[in-house]
């Protein structure tokens, strides 16, 4: 965050594709905790999207900046493959929040 702000840039945003994944609300806490020790400009998260999350992330989701969705490959397991799990985080999502979505290649 420190080469940020030298650049000029003010706010950055974190991405779930990290080890551990942010997917959850136990990485979701972890992530907020490390951003919170070490950033030096204003900060938000986004929660990844998994094949497996779609029915408790909407939970989670005043406390992200977006929904990332990977349809593409990526450093973790949150390569989404089946539009219907797509279609299920689609459906879930709060309206009023934003969904960012990886998609190159093929998609």
């Amino acid at each position: 965050t420190a080469a940020a702000l030298a650049g000029g840039v003010t706010l950055i945003g974190c991405m779930p594709n990290t080890n551990p994944p942010t997917v959850d609300n136990e990485s979701l806490a972890l992530t907020q905790k490390c951003a919170r020790q070490g950033a030096r400009c204003d900060y938000g998260v986004y929660l990844g999207a998994s094949s497996s999350n779609f029915q408790r992330l909407h939970r989670l989701a005043n406390q992200a900046l977006a929904l990332k969705m990977y349809l593409n490959t990526t450093f973790t397991s949150l390569k989404l493959d089946s539009m219907e799990v797509w279609m299920k985080h689609f459906e879930s999502w709060p309206k009023d929040r934003v969904i960012c979505v990886h998609a190159e290649e093929r998609t």
